[in-house]
């Protein structure tokens, strides 16, 4: 996700489909980085160092 993307947006269209969107470091933090439930995560360039094979990235 580029900074450029407009997050509010993106968030409004994953809620609709009937996802959850949280970002890390807000306050009112849905969950953490490293919960168990997160299925795909939206990152900015380079990629994490610590990747999860469970996720779509």
């Amino acid at each position: 996700l580029n900074r450029e993307v407009p997050k509010d947006m993106l968030a409004i269209i994953i809620r609709n489909c009937g996802g959850m969107v949280s970002w890390d470091s807000c306050p009112g933090i849905a969950y953490h980085e490293d919960d168990k439930r997160i299925t795909h995560q939206i990152i900015d360039r380079p990629l994490a160092a610590n990747v999860n094979i469970n996720r779509v990235y």
